[in-house]
């Protein structure tokens, strides 16, 4: 049996960007975001299964708001019946991401009859 043996190198054209920022918007206020973006790209005009071109964009928005409600520190004291020093705090943290893949930009791949291999293994 005959098969056909990649090499772990591969040679194909490639790009990848990718960015992150954080930014304080307040004292208690906190947005970012990141983005990742990779293209790989074929050496043949006719790409074989697996080495077909493909693209991939993933991003991220993420924020937190932090707060210190007076109304929430009163509410809390009222059962005790007299004040405490330590304010209440309010924490609120989102996060979304999304992933758009394109795994043939081609949108065509060709199936190779294994006769132009060029590296070969014979299996025993």
């Amino acid at each position: 049996m005959d098969y056909l043996v990649r090499p772990a190198a591969s040679s194909r054209p490639a790009a990848r960007w990718s960015a992150a920022r954080s930014s304080l918007t307040g004292n208690d206020r906190n947005l970012g975001g990141a983005f990742m973006y990779e293209s790989k790209g074929a050496q043949d005009l006719r790409p074989r299964l697996g080495e077909e071109p493909s693209r991939v964009l993933i991003g991220d928005l993420n924020g937190e708001w932090r707060m210190h409600p007076q109304f929430l520190t009163r509410w809390m004291d009222a059962p005790a019946r007299r004040a405490h020093h330590a304010p209440s705090e309010f924490n609120l943290a989102a996060e979304v991401g999304a992933s758009f893949p394109n795994p043939n930009t081609f949108n065509e791949v060709f199936i190779d009859d294994m006769e132009a291999c060029a590296t070969r293994s014979r299996s025993r």
